[in-house]
């Protein structure tokens, strides 16, 4: 009963740009934008009368995008993940994990940021969803 199951994991793959229609996704697109994204289309499909507008799913290549960034150590956040996350494997110290964890969730919120044109494209991919073109930004 402690013998972990195999996972399959569908790998993330990009797609080209940061956003897409959820109205257009297909359960096999869950490699560009995960599983919520990509079945949330079914919903909208099987009740399109119960849902209440538009759509957008950001793809994993904005996440990827993210990753790369140079941190101020020199290293990009990709590698500094890795690094912080090499130790663990199963079952895992819950200590040390949520230790870890807390160390990213910090390292991410007070050292990250999207560049300028990322944030651009963000916010130009949620216009059409806002009530009269009007997107809230705290920058």
């Amino acid at each position: 009963a402690k013998t972990p199951v195999r996972l399959s994991v569908t790998p993330m793959e990009r797609l080209g740009r940061i956003h897409a229609s959820v109205e257009d996704l297909l359960p096999k697109d869950i490699r560009y934008v995960g599983g919520k994204a990509a079945n949330f289309a079914t919903l909208i499909r099987s009740v399109p009368n119960h849902v209440p507008g538009p759509s957008l799913a950001f793809t994993f290549d904005l996440w990827m995008d993210f990753l790369e960034q140079v941190l101020p150590d020199g290293r990009t956040l990709r590698s500094a993940l890795g690094e912080r996350l090499k130790g663990h494997s199963y079952p895992p110290d819950m200590g040390r994990l949520a230790s870890d964890l807390a160390a990213i969730r910090s390292l991410i919120k007070d050292t990250c940021d999207f560049s300028e044109s990322q944030k651009r494209s963000i916010l130009d991919a949620l216009k059409p969803l806002q009530p009269k073109g009007m997107v809230m930004s705290s920058t």
